[in-house]
């Protein structure tokens, strides 16, 4: 229910950059590597660390740094390549995807994947096993692609010489996740990066809730994922799993004890992250008056209607004049030239949403949920192939992901179970067995 309808403005803004500027999410660039003293290992907590090298990472400063958040380090000799993380999560360590099983799958939950380009390209997936305590690496090298360079996968690094360490935090709102991986595994030649070398390296950190999957296979993606550690001249985060043109920069120092990184920096400033729920960061402030109480969103356009930045959407501001502020970035996060640029508006009452129902879907209920009864068939394809017994009816389609592939309905069409993300296939009943 809208009050009054949508309502818009517009005002002009002349821009020229002169400072750095913030965003509400975290753009790392740089990853400084910090050579590891004499006798260090990985203990599942921060002892032997320099962690002065350390970036945050974090999809929302002002909501999410407290529940949501990453800090990140690296140290490295002639051996291994350190990292160290240390999440805010709701649901700590909480991953059942079975390793043995899914040994690909782990970013399904709580879990961290490290992509690098060193002599060839790898994509490192780490998580922690709930159901069993047990921390595993998987490594894929090679881009995604069978035609790739040294396609092939590692399913556990950790039985070829990584080492991993988890450990939950004394007031269970995060963990720390201390990875160590031998040169070997990294570099085909086994040399280790010395100080004054860069490597290209991406970071994405998932989170997940206290069911997400069955063991078998997953049927909840994860919650909540942000990549960063990206190149700056193309931080494109959609499919950063593929372009490893986005991912970012690890520079080997050779010696500790650095200043503190740009968004270890941000954090620091900001001290109180509920006052700033649904603020705006940045140099140029962008004043305008709300005729009452209400939602505000706000969009920067170039004079020539081409969207350049969603600032806010759905923001609650108070009647009479507000002042929101642009870190003067695009929707890629890129900083845009100086120039000229507009600024398009609206405001309205309480959007209320009231959930009806959804048109043919026979869940039990409409929507996924943990008991398996939910949700219905395939995100990508349609229902080729059924079979039945007396008890059920049976349906597959090719293929999906993210959702149901094969599901069993009653005669009533209610869901009674499905198998998520895997490759359908035709079907057949026989006795207890459904081939």
């Amino acid at each position: 229910m809208l009050k009054k309808g949508f309502i818009f403005f517009a005002v002009l803004i002349c821009l020229y950059f002169s400072r750095q500027v913030y965003s509400q999410e975290t753009n790392n660039y740089v990853l400084r590597a910090i050579p590891a003293p004499s006798g260090f290992k990985i203990t599942g907590t921060k002892t032997g660390w320099d962690l002065n090298g350390e970036i945050f990472i974090c999809p929302n400063i002002s909501k999410l740094a407290n529940t949501y958040s990453v800090k990140a380090a690296a140290m490295y000799n002639s051996k291994y390549f350190y990292l160290y993380f240390h999440f805010k999560a709701p649901a700590p360590m909480e991953n059942y995807i079975n390793p043995k099983i899914n040994p690909d799958g782990g970013w399904g939950s709580d879990s961290v994947q490290v992509r690098m380009t060193t002599d060839q390209h790898l994509h490192i997936t780490a998580w922690y096993y709930t159901p069993q305590k047990e921390p595993w690496v998987q490594i894929h090298y090679g881009m995604f692609n069978s035609k790739s360079p040294n396609y092939r996968d590692l399913n556990d690094a950790i039985k070829s010489g990584a080492i991993e360490i988890f450990k939950e935090d004394h007031d269970k709102k995060g963990y720390v996740q201390e990875i160590a991986l031998p040169w070997k595994l990294l570099i085909k030649t086994g040399k280790p990066y010395k100080a004054g070398q860069t490597m290209r390296m991406g970071i994405e950190v998932f989170w997940g809730s206290k069911i997400s999957g069955y063991g078998l296979y997953s049927d909840d993606n994860p919650k909540l994922r942000y990549a960063d550690l990206v190149n700056p001249n193309n931080p494109q985060r959609m499919f950063f799993w593929a372009n490893a043109d986005a991912w970012g920069t690890v520079k080997f120092e050779s010696h500790g004890n650095l200043s503190s990184s740009p968004t270890i920096l941000q954090l620091t400033q900001v001290k109180n992250y509920e006052s700033l729920r649904y603020s705006t960061q940045g140099p140029v402030p962008i004043k305008y008056y709300m005729p009452y109480t209400g939602d505000a969103t706000l969009v920067i356009e170039k004079p020539d209607g081409q969207v350049v930045k969603d600032l806010i959407g759905n923001y609650p501001r108070k009647k009479g004049w507000n002042t929101d502020y642009w870190n003067g970035t695009d929707n890629n996060g890129h900083l845009v030239s100086p120039g000229k640029y507009i600024l398009k508006g609206l405001y309205h009452g309480k959007i209320n949403l009231l959930y009806e129902f959804t048109y043919g879907n026979p869940g039990n209920p409409e929507y996924e949920n943990a008991t398996n009864t939910g949700g219905w068939l395939s995100n990508h394809t349609d229902p080729e192939f059924i079979t039945s017994d007396k008890n059920m009816i049976y349906i597959a389609c090719p293929f999906a992901e993210g959702a149901t592939t094969v599901l069993a309905i009653n005669y009533k069409g209610q869901r009674q179970w499905g198998i998520p993300n895997i490759n359908g296939g035709m079907l057949a009943a026989h006795g207890k067995y459904l081939y």
